[in-house]
């Protein structure tokens, strides 16, 4: 029963791999960076609302790129505000690369070694996302917070 739940709970995670990165940049130096060795184009958005304390909530950096050639998506976030941990398992780590898609694993190896290769950037780790804490939740809200800020203001401009 136990074993199905797990992976059940893979299931969810599916096409969700993540880079930690540990780092001496700014957000947006590193975002910068990533754009220029990886090709992409992270783009600042407003700062990520994760409230696991109502009474204490912290905003994270956020940012977002959708290569939609290839319908993937990739989500840059801060790890740290505040001297308070987006994950707190995960204390060592400066940020998070989330990329959502049907990706091949060579893709992820690939933007892994053009991120080692940037100065500033002390070490690239491949994570699984589904033994994050809370993590469902996390991602429930990220989506939110991607139609809230990105998708939804982009039909505006489609009108």
């Amino acid at each position: 029963m136990l074993r199905l739940k797990d992976k059940k709970s893979d299931l969810n995670f599916k096409g969700f791999h993540l880079l930690l990165i540990v780092s001496n940049f700014k957000d947006y130096q590193l975002a910068h960076f990533i754009n220029i060795v990886a090709g992409l184009n992270f783009k600042k958005y407003d700062d990520f609302l994760f409230a696991t304390n109502p009474e204490n909530p912290r905003y994270y950096s956020w940012f977002h790129y959708n290569d939609e050639k290839y319908n993937v998506k990739y989500y840059l976030l801060e790890n740290i505000s505040n001297h308070t941990y987006l994950f707190s398992n995960l204390k060592k780590i400066d940020f998070l690369l989330f990329v959502k898609g049907s990706v091949p694993g060579s893709l992820i190896s690939g933007l892994e070694q053009k991120l080692r290769g940037v100065r500033g950037i002390t070490a690239v780790l491949r994570h699984e996302v589904s033994v994050l804490k809370d993590v469902q939740v996390f991602l429930d809200e990220m989506e939110l917070h991607e139609l809230e800020y990105v998708t939804k203001p982009m039909k505006k401009q489609v009108k």
